[in-house]
């Protein structure tokens, strides 16, 4: 099982190791304020947690570990996320992150 927290806000280790979590069919509990948060479909491809609750994170976790059905699909559908959409591969994230970058030089004034 994979978890992340608020502490690791703004880590791009943390957000990219919760994206190979799913790859490796590794249920996740993330923060319901990470960007994790935005990807997972929560009780459908990984569970959200009130970020600063540790006991929200307890019950979300106890209830992987204690629920198969929950457990595998979870970590069926985190993984086919990713492996049937195109939407996270790094083609089209780095097209995404040069289209966001035209758009900010385009309305930045000029020197």
């Amino acid at each position: 099982m994979f978890t992340i927290d608020t502490f690791n806000l703004g880590s791009p280790l943390g957000e990219k190791s919760g994206l190979e979590a799913f790859l490796f069919d590794v249920p996740v509990v993330a923060a319901n304020a990470t960007a994790l948060a935005e990807i997972i479909a929560n009780d459908h491809s990984g569970l959200l947690f009130t970020p600063g609750d540790p006991n929200d994170l307890a019950r979300q976790t106890t209830r992987i570990l204690e629920d198969e059905t929950l457990r595998q699909r979870l970590t069926e559908n985190g993984g086919r996320m990713l492996r049937q959409g195109d939407k996270y591969d790094a083609t089209t994230m780095i097209r995404a992150y040069e289209r966001f970058y035209e758009r900010v030089l385009s309305n930045s004034p000029e020197k």
